[in-house]
């Protein structure tokens, strides 16, 4: 019961890690604006519905290769009950979430970091 719980946290946190990390090394490049992350009005807004888009996709993209006690995907089960939902979850995150994501940063242009302390 534990590592089917550790594996369904797996199926959630690797989409979100993919997504976190493309937007913080290959799109921002490591540049953020701390006081505007605690900022709901500020550049980053309240939420960014396209990492949800991105993160639910990727999450549903993982199911038919899930391989666990209670379910397992057909493609898992075609392939002999093998888990590869966290290969697929990695780059259908990624690759969602940053060619909009990389639109949008074009149109707005780069985050400015606050200087103030």
């Amino acid at each position: 019961m534990f590592l089917n719980f550790i594996f369904l946290m797996s199926y959630a946190l690797i989409p979100w890690t993919a997504i976190n990390l493309v937007d913080y090394y290959v799109l921002r490049r490591g540049q953020y604006s701390v006081a505007d992350i605690f900022d709901p009005d500020g550049i980053y807004g309240r939420f960014n519905p396209i990492a949800i888009g991105a993160f639910v996709f990727a999450v549903l993209a993982e199911i038919p290769f899930i391989s666990m006690y209670y379910y397992t995907g057909p493609v898992a089960a075609y392939l002999g009950n093998i888990d590869l939902a966290w290969i697929v979850g990695v780059p259908v995150g990624a690759c969602l979430y940053y060619f909009p994501m990389r639109a949008r940063l074009s149109r707005t242009g780069p985050v400015q970091t606050a200087t103030r302390w």
